[in-house]
């Protein structure tokens, strides 16, 4: 095949095949996109954040995407100029110790993004499981009472209540009528509060 008939069947094909191709592309694109960005952790955490607040949030939802389309577009055009990625330009530009800066905040952000993703995928296997977050270590609160108690939270009102401190522990065995308790379990945590300081007050009398 001469140069002349390999040229036109190349436009032949690119007639014929140019729209299927370009929809190919863009469907590559979205596929790359969904795995690298809407995995289980981010579905998870999306999904409780809808749940606590609605719609109110979802103006951090459009200005995170359009900052996010500038930023990759802009990447884009500076690496298709320079032939090198954002990263490699501050290196070679402004020298190691400028670019250390960056990298660590980088880290930083990345394992905030690990633990993101474990918290959504924890809150993924709670919603298909209905099995809660096990071990909770108790804000001290105002009076201090619960400071270095830890608590284990079961289904429809099981508690294993432990105080190290106060050489406390206390088993609850409850069968609410739904999963959390909400009033139900802000009376047991008082209950608990209780329990402590009258323990407390009959070893010291």
């Amino acid at each position: 095949m001469d140069e002349a008939s390999f040229n036109k069947l190349a436009v032949y094909l690119g007639d014929r095949l140019g729209p299927k191709l370009k929809a190919s592309e863009i469907a590559l694109g979205i596929v790359t996109s969904v795995g690298g960005f809407l995995e289980i952790g981010s579905i998870a955490t999306s999904s409780e954040g809808g749940a606590v607040f609605g719609y109110r949030l979802a103006w951090a939802v459009v200005l995170g995407g359009l900052c996010s389309i500038l930023l990759i577009e802009m990447s884009g055009r500076f690496a298709a100029v320079s032939k090198h990625t954002i990263a490699a330009a501050m290196r070679e530009r402004f020298g190691l110790a400028f670019f250390a800066l960056p990298l660590v905040s980088v880290v930083a952000v990345s394992l905030m993004v690990l633990a993101a993703e474990l918290g959504g995928t924890c809150v993924a296997f709670e919603l298909a499981t209905g099995v809660g977050y096990q071990w909770w270590a108790l804000p001290h609160g105002p009076t201090g009472i619960h400071a270095g108690a830890f608590l284990a939270i079961g289904a429809f009102g099981q508690f294993i209540y432990v105080h190290p401190a106060e050489q406390v522990v206390i088993a609850i065995q409850s069968a609410w009528p739904h999963h959390q308790g909400g009033d139900a379990e802000v009376e047991t945590f008082a209950l608990l509060g209780a329990a402590v300081r009258a323990l407390r007050s009959d070893a010291t009398s």
